[in-house]
């Protein structure tokens, strides 16, 4: 055509297609060709579940890719007449249920940038794939960041960066290539939010495993699809995307533009999802997702040999894992990741008997550059099996353990875990599910036993890294057991139990965990000792140990001026109360004291005086021992006048200010002057030498002495006393 328009634009989730079955005796999805799916990069709407009648979405735990696998026979030669009128004579329910994943994709409403354009702006997961489907060919080669622009925001001026995919799937055959014979041209762009380690080295993208920012309103639209019409050159728009006989996006009859654009933009404005209780998105603005995250061991190996491909990107490698303990029997799904690439296992192999080798194991190569392929040092990605894996295996350390997998450990190590998707931070918590702890016998209490340590994802959220405050505790010579646990144990069962597991970021526990293991310093290391205490707040009296001293309450360790959430396990600060306090004879110690007969003038004088006076808890009515009136704030105070009256007066310079007092005095008064006895009664020469701590609480000016200061009896009030 002359030109191309977008037909329609729509949403949905980035998978391959394969063809299987349920295994009748165990129940499990097994692939009719395991080592290929019958599409790459296909759309399909967010409505396809897991039925294990039709069809069943699954993960690559160690590549993270998702999977849809359409429980038919791709090859099955029984056409279904009924689906004749439909989708054509040839048709076997591979198609028709192939045809029937995309038929809820959802459309992206034709909204501008227009800043009276109203709601509702079309709701996009944070994880799924933007699809524009144009009414011609497209010539790939004009197919890039520059040429189709996605801006994110409020309002959406910032770029974003994802994978820009050629809808290998959906087109036409044409001859525009020079060359005889007819070639594939698309007919659809793909934007795939999302970029996973693996495709960040095919890419040079950086990863992403969130997707989209959240939105955090739904009446404004975030995320815009821009389409430039015109090339220009001064604001750096050298090329625009073309049709293969050279014909442009059109602007006009293209649905919303941006006319105040340098390059007369065809526009997509819809907005990401979000928190649930914000935009009222589900499963927080992602993707629906209930697939469980798994734990993935990663195994140093090394590449002996590579064999000459077998395919295009196919080779047969021996390896070696670097411990004869962790080494497992390669097996389909795995993952070898070298510095360049991602291949994929093709087959099964087992061990070499007796040897942590493998001989003949078919790989294909998923990301990265094959032209960087080559045998040396990689890593070996499996999901976790809890029947045949040893627990330990599944953990790192960095530095690495002197003797994998957990012997000869450096006491300034981390521990690093990898999960098969991204997990939410907020439930891997050092204290609660994701715990290193000492030995209970080495420990002081309690409180000790918990390492204290804090917890760093990776950028991708697979990984999490639980590092150790301090140095972990060690007496040269010695090889020091500790330990490391995933998920919290459950008290009072027969069986180990684990509850409180991590979650990935729709929710889903984890499918199974490591439970308790166990790993040991490194003796050579030089002494040091550390320790630490560990508060997890799931109960009051955290140590559970009795008090010394003859009283029979058994105070919590931590408490004071804030309150417990035991559900979540934290603390809160208490709700902020005013009140007043009054230090007059109704408190007992004052009323002790013996009265004066006559007022105080001092610091009401118009010729100068300097006062320095302290408050002390009892004056006011606080008991030392009550806890609800610790770190009280002084927000005002208040004279009573003697006699209850008072004359009006200003005075032009005063000055107040307060701080903590080093002193807690006791009266000691002269029994002839009743006068206070100095220095008995505490407080000591200089002004200077009676606050408490001058550096973390100097003396504070509460009032400026330029602002003066008023007697008005317009301000009495009466006490509560």
């Amino acid at each position: 055509a002359t030109e191309i328009r977008i037909a329609e634009a729509f949403w949905g989730r980035l998978v391959d297609i394969y063809d299987g079955y349920i295994d009748a005796q165990t129940g499990d999805v097994e692939l009719y060709d395991s080592s290929l799916p019958v599409f790459e990069d296909f759309v399909i709407g967010d409505d396809i579940r897991t039925d294990l009648v039709d069809y069943a979405l699954i993960r690559n735990a160690a590549t993270a890719k998702e999977q849809l696998v359409i429980l038919a026979d791709k090859d099955d030669p029984l056409p279904s007449p009924a689906l004749a009128p439909k989708y054509g004579t040839n048709m076997n329910r591979f198609w028709k249920l192939l045809f029937e994943s995309k038929m809820q994709l959802q459309p992206i409403l034709e909204k501008s940038l227009d800043p009276g354009e109203l709601p509702p702006f079309t709701a996009v997961p944070r994880n799924a794939c933007l699809v524009l489907r144009f009414d011609d060919l497209v010539d790939e080669t004009t197919v890039n960041l520059n040429t189709v622009r996605i801006g994110v925001g409020n309002p959406p001026i910032t770029p974003f960066e994802g994978r820009l995919i050629i809808d290998p799937n959906h087109g036409a055959l044409a001859d525009f290539g020079g060359q005889p014979g007819e070639e594939f041209y698309s007919t659809r762009v793909i934007f795939d939010t999302t970029v996973s380690e693996a495709e960040s080295k095919t890419t040079s993208l950086p990863v992403n495993s969130l997707g989209l920012p959240s939105a955090i309103t739904t009446t404004q639209g975030n995320l815009v699809m821009r389409i430039p019409t015109e090339v220009n050159t001064s604001v750096g728009q050298y090329e625009i995307l073309e049709n293969p006989s050279g014909h442009p996006v059109a602007f006009t009859n293209n649905g919303p533009v941006d006319p105040t654009s340098f390059t007369n933009d065809v526009v997509r404005v819809c907005r990401s999802g979000g928190d649930t209780q914000v935009t009222g998105d589900p499963y927080n603005g992602f993707l629906f997702d209930d697939i469980a995250p798994e734990i993935i061991g990663v195994q140093a190996l090394s590449i002996d040999m590579v064999y000459p491909p077998a395919g295009v990107g196919d080779y047969d490698l021996d390896i070696t894992f670097g411990s004869m303990g962790c080494a497992v029997n390669p097996d389909i799904g795995d993952v070898i990741e070298t510095p360049s690439n991602f291949l994929l296992v093709l087959e099964p192999r087992t061990l070499t008997p007796g040897t942590p080798s493998a001989t003949g194991v078919p790989v294909r190569i998923v990301a990265g550059d094959p032209a960087l392929f080559s045998a040396g040092p990689g890593q070996f990605l499996a999901a976790f099996d809890p029947d045949e894996d040893a627990p330990e295996c599944l953990v790192r350390f960095t530095p690495a353990a002197g003797i994998i997998p957990s012997g000869e450990v450096n006491p300034d190590a981390s521990l690093v875990m990898r999960f098969s998707e991204p997990m939410d931070p907020g439930s891997v918590l050092a204290f609660d599910n994701f715990v290193m702890r000492r030995d209970p016998a080495t420990a002081m209490s309690l409180l000790e036993e918990k390492v204290v340590s804090v917890v760093l994802p990776s950028v991708d959220l697979h990984e999490f890294r639980l590092t150790p405050v301090t140095t972990l505790s060690h007496g040269s010579g010695l090889a020091e057991p500790y330990t490391f646990e995933v998920g919290r144990l459950e008290e009072g069962d027969a069986d180990p139990v684990y509850v409180d597991l991590p979650t990935d970021l729709a929710g889903n526990e984890l499918v199974d965990t490591i439970g308790r293991i166990s790993f040991s310093l490194d003796p050579s290391m030089p002494s040091l000792v550390t320790n630490g205490k560990a508060f997890d707040f799931n109960v009051v009296n955290m140590d559970g140990d009795p008090l010394n001293t003859g009283d029979p309450v058994d105070y919590p360790e931590v408490r004071g001026t804030f309150l417990y959430d035991l559900l979540r396990g934290v603390i809160r600060p208490r709700p902020v109360s005013r009140f007043g306090a009054v230090a007059d004879a109704s408190q007992p110690v004052v009323g002790a004291m013996v009265p004066f007969t006559s007022p105080i003038q001092t610091p009401m004088s118009n010729l100068g005086s300097h006062l320095m006076k302290v408050w002390r808890y009892h004056d006011v009515g606080f008991s030392l021992l009550d806890e609800a009136n610790f770190d009280v704030d002084v927000e005002g105070l208040d004279w009573a006048p003697f006699g209850g009256q008072v004359q009006i007066d200003h005075f032009d310079n005063y000055r107040i200010s307060l701080a903590h007092s080093k002193w807690l005095p006791d009266e000691f008064i002269d029994t002839m002057s009743l006068l206070p006895v100095y220095p008995g009664s505490g407080l000591v020469k200089g002004y200077d030498n009676n606050p408490l701590d001058h550096v973390n609480d100097p003396m504070t000016i509460v009032h400026q002495k330029a602002r003066g200061y008023t007697v008005n009896p317009i301000d009495l009030f009466t006490s509560s006393t």
